[in-house]
Parts: C-alpha cells; sequence; structure tokens
C-alpha cells in the first residue's frame, strides 16, 4: 500500500532528481509538493519546475508555495545559484498545464494532514521554514505524522557553505538548516518523529562514473530521461569536481529506510551570530530525533535506477544491465 507522502522543496538540481524518483515511486502516494522559497529557486521559478516535473507522470498533485524569508534572520542562497536553479541550468521540460494551488504552503500541507485518514510522511529538502510554519500554528498536527525525514546539517563532517561562499568562516552548517537555522530548530522541537539525513550519510553516495554511466544509459520512463538530461548537464558544469546528489540519496531513504543505519540523538541547531550559526549540536535537555549514520551505496543506486526506469518485477537490475555504449 502506497505511503501519503508530502514534499517540500526548494527546487535546486537534486531536488529535480528527487521529485523524478518519487513521481515514479510505487510506495509513494504523493499528496502534495510545496515551495520553500527562502531556498534555491525563486518562488515562481520554483512551483514552475515542480509542476512541469508532475507532467511527467500526468499527476496532479497540488503544488503551493510558502513564504520568502526565514523565520528569523535574513541568510538567503547567493543570487547566482538561485538564478541557476530558476532556469533549470538549460534543461528543457514541456510547459505546465497546470497552475499552483490557490492555497499557501502552510493551508495546503495543514489541510492535507489534517483530513488524512493515515499518518503522513514528509520529506523535506529545502529550508525548513514551511514545515515550521504549520507545527508552530498546529502543534497538534505532530501527531498525525509518521516521519518528517529532513535533509539537512553536518554533524561530524564539514558544511558545506563554503561551496557557494568561499569567504565563510562558519565550516559547520549546512545550507538547507543554515537558511532558516530558527525553523529547522523549531521542527527538532516540535515533538514530531523525525529523521535527519545529514552530509555525513549523504556524502557516502558520490555520483560515481559507475553511476552516472548507469543513470545515462537508455532511460525508459519520461522521468528517467530528464534525469539523464540533468546529470549530462551537472557532470559538463562540473568538470572533475566530485557531484553528491543529497536529495536524490535522502529520497531512497525516506522510501525505503532498510537501507540505512540509524542512531538516536538528541539535537538542537546553534541560534547565536557568529561562525557556528546554524550548526547542529548535541544536547542532552532536547527532544531525542533519529539520525542516518550510514547508507548502502549499492542499494540506493539500484533503488534509483529500478524505480525511475520503471522496473515492476522483484528483480533489481544489476551492473550489467547498464553497460556504456561509448
Amino acid at each position: 500500500m502506497a505511503i501519503p507522502f508530502l514534499v517540500d522543496t526548494d527546487c535546486a538540481f537534486d531536488d529535480w532528481l528527487a521529485l523524478a524518483y518519487l513521481i515514479q515511486c510505487p510506495q509513494v502516494d504523493l499528496k502534495a509538493v510545496t515551495i520553500a522559497a527562502t531556498g534555491e529557486a525563486h518562488v515562481g521559478a520554483g512551483v514552475d519546475t515542480a509542476l512541469r516535473i508532475l507532467q511527467l507522470r500526468d499527476m496532479n498533485t497540488p503544488v503551493s508555495s510558502g513564504r520568502t524569508s526565514p523565520l528569523k534572520g535574513n541568510h538567503r542562497f547567493p543570487l547566482f545559484v538561485r538564478l541557476a536553479m530558476d532556469t533549470r541550468l538549460g534543461v528543457g521540460l514541456p510547459k505546465a498545464k497546470r497552475s499552483r494551488s490557490p492555497q499557501n504552503s502552510q493551508a495546503l500541507l495543514t489541510d492535507v494532514i489534517r483530513r488524512s485518514p493515515e499518518k503522513v510522511t514528509l520529506l523535506t529538502l529545502a529550508p525548513l521554514t514551511n514545515i515550521a510554519e504549520v507545527l508552530a500554528a498546529s502543534p497538534e498536527l505532530a501527531d498525525k505524522i509518521e516521519m518528517i525525514y529532513m535533509m539537512g546539517g553536518a554533524l561530524n563532517v564539514p558544511g558545506n557553505l563554503a561551496e557557494m561562499l568561499p569567504g565563510t568562516k562558519n565550516r559547520f552548517a549546512e545550507w538547507n538548516i543554515y537558511v532558516d537555522y530558527y525553523a529547522a530548530d523549531v521542527i527538532l522541537r516540535s515533538g514530531a518523529p523525525v529523521t535527519l539525513i545529514p552530509l555525513d550519510a549523504t556524502n557516502q553516495v558520490p555520483l560515481t562514473t559507475s553511476f552516472y554511466t548507469r543513470l545515462v544509459y537508455q532511460p525508459q520512463t519520461p522521468a528517467a530521461d530528464f534525469v539523464m538530461r540533468v546529470v549530462k548537464r551537472l557532470k559538463m558544469l562540473s568538470g572533475q569536481r566530485t557531484l553528491t546528489l543529497w536529495d536524490l540519496v535522502a529520497a531512497a531513504i525516506a522510501t525505503h529506510p532498510e537501507i540505512a543505519q540509524f542512531e538516536t540523538r538528541q539535537l538542537r541547531v546553534e541560534q547565536a551570530d557568529g561562525v557556528t550559526i546554524g550548526r547542529v549540536v548535541e544536547d542532552k535537555s532536547c527532544r531525542p530525533v533519529r539520525v542516518c549514520t550510514a547508507v548502502d551505496q549499492t542499494a540506493v543506486e539500484l533503488i534509483v535506477l529500478n524505480t525511475l526506469n520503471g522496473y515492476v518485477s522483484d528483480r533489481v537490475p544489476v551492473q550489467e544491465d547498464y553497460q556504456s555504449t561509448s
């Protein structure tokens, strides 16, 4: 039986791949997609991209957007990054036939969670602004959430701010949590069940040459074809730099938690201005959350390939199915 599923995304390149994977995933009953407008794509472009990806499967899932500023502070992604995500790095998609939902993200998420006869699963791939607004306004909804899978944070590895802000002295924070550090802390303290998927885990699944070759070899569905074109563009733009598809890894873990290992931690987010703002730290006075500490790279790759290409049998594809044509 498919899981009632909500996705909160800022429509960056790894979000596109995660959403393409999720629309192909038989375990997922996608009830809503909300755009975190505090994230990488600007709000209009983010909504448009999400609608276009959903159209690859002719899905009528509602898409809405939230506020454009963090709940606290003024952190934001660099403009050059946002503009690149707005244009989808030049990767084309057919124009969307549908429009965004008339509800904003807070209203849509609240309605879907409240009306669902089953507990819902949330996957957050962006700053936590939208989700924090929902739980702050309606804390009782935490009891109707099966799990919030949160891609964010860095516990025992460096943060990733320097990848876009080379001059930063903050070597601890990860972007999704840094941009709206207060919202992330609200989620960790909300009482809702949370699984944090930090850089510690997602960094374990880089885009290897083998995985790249199999992703681009003979896509079998429109979603797989879109992923193929995105990863080709990423490979061209990145040169020899190692790529990590953070949100795609998080989506695979959220739909197949058996491929990962977890520990329970008590965590909060640093709020004070300075070089550690946005850092996720342990605090024994805080609520326990589940943290993903390890993930099976081979399992992620095979699940993603299998799902994107629409395999419905029990047979999982093996490497020989994706030999390079070069």
